[in-house]
């Protein structure tokens, strides 16, 4: 066993020894919360008839913005949490063709979906600190449409990559 995973538990097994007061058995807290942020996007599509680029700038993501959805929820007794994280954005702009004769517009409709889910729990949980390790899991899904509208007789044409990924995830905080 890993000399991190035996420090761990031996944290978790001797908890008193971090705290500077004991914290009685409590019903369970729930805590939710909204919440946002606005990054620039950038994405870029190989197709076969080139490679497409679409910019969106901080200052735009509110433009190109079609539905989004941040929030996490919290679920607490004595020093166990449960916590899920929900991140769902929704954002499309055009871009440039690569053949600018055979197509007049490129739109790019951008999807992204983080889902995170963790268990927690506080080796210190003191009236001034409370320390947190824990792991968890997080989901990830993101699709990308590309759409290029076809100029005089040539037919639209659209794309479509999609992925999704879970890669393991560890958490440590201090409140």
């Amino acid at each position: 066993m890993p000399a991190k995973w035996i420090a761990i538990l031996a944290a978790m097994a001797a908890p008193s020894a971090f705290a500077q007061t004991a914290t009685p058995e409590k019903d369970w807290e729930y805590i939710a919360t909204a919440y946002g942020w606005f990054p620039g996007v950038s994405s870029t599509v190989e197709t076969p008839i080139g490679e497409i680029e679409a910019e969106v700038d901080f200052d735009e993501v509110l433009d190109t913005l079609d539905i989004a959805f941040l929030g996490a929820f919290e679920a607490r007794k004595g020093r166990l949490s449960l916590i899920g994280d929900l991140q769902f954005f929704d954002i499309s702009t055009e871009a440039e063709t690569p053949t600018g004769m055979l197509f007049s517009d490129a739109e790019v409709d951008s999807q992204m979906v983080l889902f995170s889910a963790y268990a927690t729990y506080a080796v210190v949980d003191s009236d001034d600190l409370r320390f947190d390790v824990g792991a968890g899991v997080r989901m990830a899904d993101a699709t990308i449409e590309t759409l290029l509208v076809g100029q005089d007789t040539n037919p639209d044409v659209s794309f479509e990559v999609d992925g999704s990924w879970t890669p393991p995830s560890t958490r440590c905080a201090a409140f």
